[in-house]
């Protein structure tokens, strides 16, 4: 059941939701380096760090161009039409 749930929600808000956890997971790893190199201060430091790394190279990735799997031919293509002139 909660996977069909789960499948209503729109491709783009589960990829982004997908991200901050990504995002979420290596802030946490930061920290757990940092504290094992320098204590609470080295966890701050870590976090800080791998967030601002992590935050950096999720603004600065290339999108894609559609998040739909079908993309745009896809209705043309359902209706039978040609997709290229011969």
């Amino acid at each position: 059941m909660g996977i069909l749930l789960a499948m209503t929600i729109p491709l783009r808000t589960r990829v982004y939701v997908m991200t901050i956890a990504v995002l979420m997971g290596v802030v946490g790893s930061g920290a757990c380096f940092g504290f094992s190199m320098a204590n609470w201060a080295g966890a701050l430091v870590g976090s800080v760090a791998a967030g601002t790394g992590a935050g950096f190279g999720m603004a600065i990735r290339p999108r894609p161009a559609m998040t739909s799997v079908g993309g745009p031919g896809a209705t043309a293509m359902r209706k039978g039409s040609p997709t290229r002139s011969s």
